[in-house]
């Protein structure tokens, strides 16, 4: 990770923040990206100079696009980013269940899709599916 460049969709908190932490501490570069401003700001205090910040919406293809403009060349991505919602998936409202799809599917897929020609020849991508891919949780089908 020494002199690499990391970047971390979902980083501001949960397991993209302990990735962000992690790197860090191996010597890499990161740069974070989240909805939530405010815990952009924390997570930085945290992780202090080798963190650069960026409020990012995955699911507006355009921000996604030019967030990935401003990046630059970068090794390695991480998408750890998620919306979530509780309840039957029958019972949602067609706006909520879009809004998880938009987040989540398409949130990754612009992602890659932009990110992908920034990245190193070396590099890689992780997307991250969630705890409920492999065990489900009462009121998490969605």
């Amino acid at each position: 990770m020494q002199n690499k460049k990391i970047v971390i969709i979902g980083g501001s908190s949960g397991i993209g923040l302990e990735t962000a932490k992690q790197v860090i501490s191996l010597g890499a570069e990161v740069v974070i990206a989240s909805r939530s401003e405010d815990k952009l700001h924390k997570a930085k205090e945290m992780l202090g100079p080798r963190a650069a910040i960026y409020v990012l919406d995955t699911s507006d293809e355009q921000q996604v696009k030019s967030f990935f403009g401003k990046v630059g060349p970068y090794d390695h991505l991480i998408v750890s980013a998620a919306e979530t919602s509780g309840g039957s998936f029958l019972q949602l409202e067609t706006d909520q269940a879009r809004k998880l799809f938009e987040n989540k599917f398409w949130g990754q897929y612009y992602a890659a899709k932009y990110g992908a020609s920034q990245l190193s020849t070396e590099g890689s991508i992780t997307l991250f599916s969630g705890v409920v891919a492999y065990k489900p949780m009462i009121g998490s089908p969605p």
